[in-house]
């Protein structure tokens, strides 16, 4: 038997003054709701704190995070109540993405798409990483190229002192 939901993209901003630990229980009770009423996680993906088109509620930033979700329609009303009764939500958008999705070949798909994002991530830090690393031996060489002149140019200064002779006038010949 193939079961066939909606797909839907849930958009939820978070009150910017939130630990990471509050903004995560909360998107963890939504993913309760829809887990609890026949729906399916597909991606949670947290965009973190940006600035906001327009003042809400007297912030100026919200923590921005987006699920992706099967679910039948009788969910998303449940999960917008869930969501209206949070005070700390402080704005959400639900859009639904697909009509009649077949659930085991969505959920498929989006473990797949989680593979290929966990491996982007990981290339972009061996990345970072590598970079860091060249700078960090660029700084390293330039510091030690700027401690060679400097001990160059003090052994020339020392040379310079030794040599020189004090100023002694001599006197006119009359």
């Amino acid at each position: 038997m193939t079961v066939l939901h909606n797909e839907y993209e849930t958009v939820v901003i978070t009150r910017p003054d939130l630990d990471d630990s509050d903004t995560t229980g909360i998107i963890e009770k939504l993913a309760k709701v829809i887990d609890e009423n026949g729906g399916h996680m597909l991606i949670r993906d947290d965009w973190g704190k940006r600035k906001l088109a327009y003042p809400i509620r007297k912030h100026q930033k919200g923590h921005y995070t987006i699920i992706s979700h099967l679910a039948p329609a009788t969910l998303i009303l449940e999960l917008e109540r869930n969501i209206r009764i949070e005070d700390r939500i402080i704005r959400f958008l639900t859009v639904r993405i697909a009509d009649a999705v077949d659930v085991p070949v969505r959920l498929k798909k989006a473990e797949e798409e989680r593979k290929v994002k966990s491996e982007q991530e990981a290339k972009q830090r061996a990345e970072t990483e590598a970079r860091s690393k060249a700078a960090e031996e660029e700084r390293v060489r330039r510091e030690a190229e700027e401690a060679e002149y400097q001990a160059a140019a003090e052994q020339y200064r020392a040379k310079i002192e030794a040599e020189d002779e004090p100023f002694q006038p001599v006197a006119p010949e009359s």
